[in-house]
């Protein structure tokens, strides 16, 4: 949503017979709009982020390879520019990254948020950041003071140790032993090979899963898919 002093301007997506297509909405008070006569203004595509840098709208949309962007002089005329970034090669966002928003401070790019999408089914994504490529990760408090640059205690849990998730177990300290608390989900007796509940049941054919109970050895039990 974005007002220009007169007008406010609403970005949206919209679906029809399984694909997505971005239109535009205008209202004079915020409350009644209307649909613009052009729409759709861009064709497949979703999860659309839309901001203002300096005099250009720039268009932020998700994909499995990595985060899209389009760019338009008038919010209207829209130029594919392909991929910003793509996946970093973690676990993290293996299957993409999902819903995008640009942070834009005093006009100024500083952020891009993201999902990052873990599992194929994308119902179990995680938030994830990048930066402008030479901007310094901003300061930060828990943790940050013995993971890498941007990353949470979970990622680091996971690309070092191969845990299944972490927390920060002891904020403030700069101590990497006693840092982050990895700990397993608690079912891995009974998954095989998978990585995790999730995963188990993505391979025996349902929807996803979670670790239900955990400590368990009884298949059955251990773990609740759907």
């Amino acid at each position: 949503m974005h007002f220009d002093g007169s007008t406010w301007w609403m970005f949206y997506d919209g679906t029809s017979r399984g694909r997505r297509h971005v239109g535009l909405a205008t209202s004079a008070d915020g409350r009644s709009f209307t649909r613009h006569p052009r729409n759709p203004l861009v064709l497949d595509a979703g999860a659309v982020d839309v901001q203002r840098v300096g005099g250009v709208w720039v268009m932020l949309r998700e994909s499995g390879t990595g985060t899209l962007w389009s760019t338009s002089p008038d919010g209207l005329c829209w130029v594919d520019r392909g991929r910003l970034f793509g996946l970093s090669g973690a676990s993290t966002d293996r299957f993409g990254q999902v819903t995008p928003h640009l942070q834009v401070v005093d006009g100024v790019p500083s952020a891009i948020w993201f999902g990052g999408a873990s599992v194929v089914s994308w119902n179990r994504n995680r938030i994830a950041v990048a930066y402008p490529d030479g901007a310094p990760a901003p300061a930060g408090s828990g943790c940050t003071a013995c993971v890498s640059a941007g990353l949470s205690c979970a990622a680091a849990c996971q690309s070092a140790l191969g845990a299944t998730g972490g927390a920060c177990g002891m904020p403030g300290s700069t101590d990497g032993s006693r840092c982050c608390a990895c700990a397993p989900e608690g079912c891995e007796r009974c998954i095989g090979a998978s990585a995790d509940c999730h995963a188990a049941c993505v391979s025996a054919g349902a929807a996803g899963g979670w670790c239900a109970t955990p400590g368990s050895t009884d298949g059955s039990r251990c773990c609740a898919c759907w």
